[in-house]
């Protein structure tokens, strides 16, 4: 799954090319809308992946977040973060992240807990993300691996006490 603001930075589109990589069996549900929605459906019929690939659009965050136990891992990526507090979340969950080394979300996690694709270039983005997906899908035991030391250390460096305590010294008065 993947979710968020459908712009530029969000990397949805190179989801979808992954998407097109990936094993006929491996399926895509994306949450959020915005301005790029439209041209992302019709990449996604250019690609031939409208069957596996689901714009659901905004869900009520309760239900979002509910449904993060529905999927084996959460795409993350962004192109521009300057942190990643739906990283935290999935992580939070024990939901295993595939995302791009580098930004906030390499602050996030190690290499234990997250899968990581080196951003050298599209084509290897897209590669690198492809074969993520296509491993979390393929081995439980690794995704269970990956979602206990990624909640391991979401439990010891996000507690919404911590969070909250470190977002008021940055933004309060």
């Amino acid at each position: 799954m993947c979710t968020g603001r459908m712009v530029d930075h969000k990397g949805v589109d190179l989801a979808l090319k992954a998407l097109a990589k990936c094993p006929e069996d491996i399926r895509l549900d994306i949450y959020g809308d915005g301005v790029k929605r439209t041209e992302w459906e019709a990449l996604a019929r250019d690609l031939g992946v409208t069957d596996r690939a689901r714009f659901l659009g905004w869900a009520p965050y309760d239900e979002l977040i509910a449904s993060f136990a529905n999927y084996r891992g959460y795409l993350f990526p962004t192109l521009a973060e300057a942190n990643g507090i739906v990283m935290q979340e999935a992580m939070m969950i024990g939901l295993p992240v595939v995302t791009l080394r580098w930004g906030g979300p390499i602050r996030l996690a190690d290499d234990d807990s997250a899968l990581y694709v080196e951003p050298k270039d599209e084509a290897h983005v897209v590669a690198g993300i492809a074969e993520a997906m296509t491993r979390l899908a393929n081995d439980p035991a690794l995704a269970e691996e990956i979602s206990l030391k990624a909640r391991a250390i979401a439990e010891e460096r996000f507690p919404w006490d911590a969070v909250a305590t470190s977002w008021a010294r940055a933004y309060g008065p």
